[in-house]
């Protein structure tokens, strides 16, 4: 019957196998040292946007959210980027804006990628700004016609109030005026409205998305990331190595306790 093992009998399984730990170790770091021969120098380039403003029927809001442009641009304009280059977005939280970065080996190819990424996200939120241009167009477009006739009924008003002051109007006349002044009501209202969509046109023009400043591109450091390429290459090897000594270890016991039984058998 097998003997129950020790942290200490596996210590000495690791201690009588340390030549073949190391080994595998160093030649881990050797195949690490390599990869990071291999890395090349990274260039960053990046700008700022500030999303547009759309409307709801209640207020002002985004086109678009920071969070969902940060999960979609990479996705949509991917195949636009060239291989070697990737593209994301970073969203700088309590402000309208995000910034979109294209990496890649070239600086000047990462910023003409860059350059094309942001003008399609600019025409796209200009399409939808348009569109709801248009919109509240449609809707104002008759408000010209309710500002003169609004102009006549108060010319109106100035003759009918000599009238009832000489009190030459009749009952009739009285009720056909309180009618013609709650349907003016409603027409200064309606001017209200249009005035209002008006207004909205002219803050959706203002508040297009736009890049805010200029491209800034730079290299990348990739210093450091080769001595973590490295690092990681040592302890992936090492932790190899104590799992097959101590498996190759299990297995030799497994065997020598089968061997046994037969024995006793």
């Amino acid at each position: 019957m097998q003997e129950e093992r020790t942290p200490y009998d596996y210590l000495c399984v690791i201690w009588n196998k340390k030549i073949f730990i190391i080994v595998l170790t160093l030649v881990c770091i050797v195949i690490g040292v390599i990869m990071s021969l291999r890395i090349s120098r990274t260039c960053n380039a990046n700008v700022f946007v500030r999303i547009g403003m759309g409307m709801t029927t209640t207020k002002p809001t985004l086109l678009d959210e920071p969070t969902n442009m940060a999960a979609i641009i990479p996705i949509e304009y991917s195949s636009d980027i060239d291989t070697g280059y990737n593209i994301r977005v970073v969203v700088l939280k309590g402000t309208p804006m995000i910034s979109i970065i294209v990496e890649g080996p070239e600086k000047r190819k990462a910023e003409e990628l860059l350059q094309k990424a942001v003008e399609q996200v600019i025409v796209d939120h200009n399409n939808l700004t348009d569109e709801i241009i248009e919109s509240y167009r449609v809707l104002a477009r008759g408000l010209g016609g309710y500002i003169e006739a609004a102009g006549e009924e108060i010319a109106q008003f100035a003759l009918t109030e000599e009238k009832i002051h000489d009190n030459v109007m009749s009952t009739e006349a009285l009720h056909g005026l309180s009618n013609s002044l709650r349907s003016k009501r409603v027409n200064l209202m309606t001017l209200q409205r249009e005035s209002e969509y008006k207004m909205k046109v002219n803050s959706l023009r203002t508040n297009r998305t736009k890049m805010v400043g200029s491209i800034v591109a730079k290299q990348v450091p990739v210093t450091l990331k080769k001595v973590k390429l490295v690092v990681a290459s040592g302890v992936i090897g090492f932790s190899i190595s104590l799992f097959l000594v101590c498996f190759i270890d299990y297995i030799k016991n497994a065997g020598r306790e089968r061997c046994e039984r037969k024995r006793v058998l």
